[in-house]
Order: structure tokens, then sequence, then C-alpha cells
């Protein structure tokens, strides 16, 4: 009877590291080993799968300088207030798969300047009139407010780099926002 009970234990002990190695080895394969070396939340934040596929996206206003009367409300996630906007665009086709590209190209983490979020844009992207990504951008101080990230709501990103750079060109070219003592919402003091 020790013996069987030995031989049942031992079993028992090589089918639980025989599952704990191929959850290990599934993880690997199947971008677990990115989750267990950088965090879940970051790695889904780098990898924004809808952007090649973008066909339309609205951009909002979210900055005035002029006492002007907001338009209306645009929500940047679930977790913070609605900001008033001020103006708003729609960019489809070739024009809105650059500035989709120009984000996707742009490095993500959790690695901001500040705390100022003043964003100029409000940006929503479809895909065949589905809403792939919603929220708002500061290149001031290199922060985004999303729902697509997960939890936390806001993450950083580099907004100095010539994608995200080009991505607030061609926002400005179809919606200007203020500029406020010749600086632009990249520089930084």
């Amino acid at each position: 009877m020790k013996r069987i009970l030995k031989i049942l234990a031992s079993l028992l002990i090589s089918l639980l590291s025989i599952i704990g190695l191929s959850t290990v080895t599934i993880g690997i394969f199947f971008d677990g080993a990115k989750d267990y070396m950088i965090g879940h939340i970051d790695r889904v934040s780098n990898e924004p799968p809808y952007v090649y596929d973008i066909d339309k996206i609205e951009a909002f206003l979210l900055m005035q300088s002029d006492g002007t009367q907001s338009l209306g409300t645009f929500q940047a996630n679930a977790a913070t207030e609605p900001l008033p906007y001020y103006g708003t665009t729609t960019i489809q086709g070739r024009e809105a798969k650059e500035i989709a590209s120009c984000w996707a190209a742009t490095t993500k983490s959790f690695h901001a300047r500040g705390l100022c979020f003043s964003p100029p844009y409000g940006i929503k992207m479809y895909s065949k009139g589905e809403l792939k990504f919603q929220g708002a951008i500061c290149w001031q101080c290199h922060r985004y407010k999303s729902d697509s990230v997960p939890f936390i709501g806001n993450t950083g990103f580099d907004g100095d780099s010539m994608p995200a750079q080009e991505m607030l060109k061609l926002l400005d070219q179809r919606l200007p926002y203020p500029k406020f003592e010749n600086q632009s919402p990249s520089d930084t003091e």
C-alpha cells in the first residue's frame, strides 16, 4: 500500500511539473514572456493592432484661447471627467491611415515628463465604422488618456519622436490648436 501511495505521489508531482512547464512554455509562445518581463499593461499600451485598418478619424480641439464657447464634451476614458472641445474635424482615407500609422510608430511607456495634461487633441479612430481607439493626447507632458490602456487609463509616450511630431503636424493642419507664446505642445520650459 505504501508503495502504491509513493507511486501515486510521484505521478502527481510529475503531472504538476508538466502542467507548470507547459504553462510557462505556452506563455512564452503567446506573448506571456513579455507579460512576465515588462508587465501586461505596458505590453498592451505598446500594441495598437487596430491602427492599420483605420479609415476614419474624428479629431476634437481641446484647447481654446479666445473665450470661445465649448461645442460639447469629449470623453477621453471612463475614469476621467469629460473635456470640453472647441472644434472638430473628420479625417478619412489615406490621411487617416497616415495619422494612425504615426500613432502606431510612437513608443508608448509609463515615463511621462510631467502632470500638466493640457491635450490639444482628442481623437477617435474608426475601422469600417467600429470605434477602435479613443483618447486625449498631450504633447507637453507626453501623456495620453484612453480606455485602450487597461486599469490605469493613461500612460506616457515619446512626444518628441518623429512619428509623434508628424501626427501633431497633420492634426494641426486640419484643426489648428492655439499656440501660446510661440510654444507648441511639445515645448518644455
